[in-house]
């Protein structure tokens, strides 16, 4: 697999190189053959080696194929985007996440980017989301409220951090 993401060199000819023609002579199920499994491992792949746009062309075509992703995949995206400091995408897959999976999953995911940006320093975005948390009635587990602390400290904003123990 590593050689695999190694030989890649540009995302202009992925959409080559992810074909039902290929698949079908691996492995002889035709579209089925492609399940969520084998996209999230290659996207585990080409984003540990920081192929974000390969990564990104990737889930492109399997959903346009119909593979439904999973909190996994949608993870995996999402994290890469935080630590590239790319928000605006990673709110993007979140928004795009949260239509199609079950809340509970979801909480990791907001876990991620509130990270992201406390890193970032921005803790009046975190504390954006933390209020659509609550008015979604989405259940904070201590390693949010753990994370909704740091946010803010990390930006010199401890007085926002206090409040949320009120």
């Amino acid at each position: 697999m590593d050689q695999l993401a190694n030989q890649v060199k540009s995302a202009k000819h992925s959409s080559q190189l992810f074909s039902l023609i290929r698949g079908q002579r691996a492995q002889e199920k035709g579209i089925s053959s492609f399940d969520v499994d084998m996209v999230n491992t290659f996207l585990s792949i080409f984003l540990a080696k920081g192929k974000l746009s390969l990564a990104c062309k990737l889930f492109e075509i399997f959903t346009d194929m119909r593979v439904d992703p999973v909190s996994y995949t949608y993870n995996s995206i999402t994290s890469s985007f935080v630590q590239k400091c790319y928000i605006n995408e990673a709110w993007g897959v979140l928004n795009e996440m949260d239509e199609k999976v079950c809340p509970a999953d979801i909480a990791a995911t907001y876990n991620l980017i509130i990270q992201g940006l406390g890193k970032m320093g921005r803790a009046d975005i975190a504390s954006s989301i933390l209020d659509k948390l609550i008015k979604q009635g989405v259940f904070l587990n201590i390693v949010m409220f753990n994370t909704l602390i740091n946010a803010p400290g990390k930006a010199g904003r401890i007085n926002e951090a206090s409040k949320l123990f009120e």
